[in-house]
């Protein structure tokens, strides 16, 4: 099955464009954040940072990538294996990236797209996308959080592989991201 990982800053557009996408590529889309999330809400604990630490305890340091993967092989199964490619949506860390690729993927034509917009249009997507007002200090405290998960090493990554990867650059919400998106995707795609 080939992989598309669309990885992004909060509000880059991945998700949007993703979901523009999969009917016209034929692709099956699983969005790692609603998985993290709703596994939180049904735990019962209060705190997100508590229960990091409590599933950290119980099934070590990688619990969160073995959870997307059983719950991406759970959810997709048959329909990706029919499609035969699978947009994945979120993932802020090369080692979950390769732990995906390593579960689901047959290693050829997987590709990484990097969504990159300036601050305030991935601001504006956030508060858009949640309904909630933040501050610029507030926002950038976000994005400090995604680079504490190691989305910096993901868009190194990116500009290493260019065969393979692609940054997805655009200074708006406009169709000219979906363009690149799907070229990019195109570059390597099976016949």
């Amino acid at each position: 099955m080939e992989l598309d990982f669309f990885t992004g800053y909060h509000g880059s557009g991945k998700t949007y464009t993703a979901n523009e996408l999969k009917e016209e590529m034929n692709a099956d889309l699983v969005d790692g954040g609603p998985i993290i999330r709703r596994a939180f809400a049904e735990s019962g604990v209060n705190s997100f940072d508590e229960w990091v630490r409590q599933r950290e305890i119980e099934s070590g340091v990688r619990w969160d990538d073995i959870l997307l993967l059983d719950e991406i092989k759970s959810t997709v199964g048959t329909t990706a294996e029919a499609r035969k490619q699978l947009f994945i949506v979120g993932n802020r860390n090369i080692e979950t990236i390769n732990y995906l690729k390593e579960g689901l993927s047959d290693g050829e034509n997987d590709k990484i797209l990097f969504f990159d917009k300036p601050f305030a249009v991935m601001k504006q997507g956030y508060e858009k996308r949640t309904g909630v007002i933040l501050t610029d200090d507030e926002f950038l405290n976000i994005l400090h959080g995604d680079d504490k998960m190691g989305l910096s090493e993901v868009k190194a990554h990116v500009k290493a592989n260019p065969e393979t990867d692609s940054i997805i650059k655009s200074d708006k919400y406009d169709h000219n991201t979906i363009e690149l998106a799907r070229k990019a995707l195109l570059i390597t795609r099976r016949k």
